[in-house]
């Protein structure tokens, strides 16, 4: 009992700090993801994947993305449909190795379509294969998929604003008819 007892304390004191600089990885690609995104900077987006024509992602959609230029074409796309106000990732559970590991998510975020009034809310829930790099840990792979319990994307119809009521023209009086002899 005592050896058991051992051991768990021993997991804990070692596995807990493991565990929180997983977490703390993750957090920051997630972080660095919802800034790039918010401020449509499609290079600090790219920046987050792997310099390589091998990776891929598949969007919540089903369409599959591949190698830079595919991922780099998705972003474009989502950049020049909308323009997004907000995002944030729910890390759910992060296992890093050494070299590779993944990060299971949920995703939210929120946006404004370009061309017309209409804003919306993007809930997903995704996984990131990840690839640690010289310069960090990279996205080697990325598979978003609708919630069960959620639409994809829910629009918000916004009626534009009522146009300004036309304010009516003042008529003259007609002149009185001379005076008759």
């Amino acid at each position: 009992m005592r050896t058991m007892a051992t051991t768990l304390l021993t997991l804990c004191l070692f596995a807990g700090p493991a565990l929180a600089e997983e977490t703390n990885c993750m957090t920051t690609v997630a972080g660095a993801f919802e800034a790039a995104l918010v401020a449509g900077d499609l290079d600090g987006i790219m920046g987050l994947y792997l310099d390589s024509e091998e990776i891929q992602a598949v969007e919540s959609s089903g369409k599959l993305r591949r190698g830079r230029t595919g991922i780099r074409t998705m972003y474009q796309e989502a950049f020049a449909e909308a323009t997004w106000t907000a995002a944030n990732f729910e890390l759910i559970r992060t296992d890093l190795g050494d070299s590779e590991g993944f990060c299971y998510f949920r995703f939210v975020a929120k946006g404004a379509m370009k061309g017309n009034t209409d804003t919306f809310e993007l809930n997903v829930q995704g996984t990131w294969i990840v690839q640690n790099t010289k310069a960090g840990w990279k996205i080697i792979h990325e598979h978003m998929s609708p919630l069960d319990s959620l639409p994809r994307l829910h629009v918000i119809k916004t009626e534009p604003p009522p146009a300004p009521e036309a304010t009516p023209e003042a008529t003259p009086e007609p002149e009185p008819a001379p005076p008759q002899d």
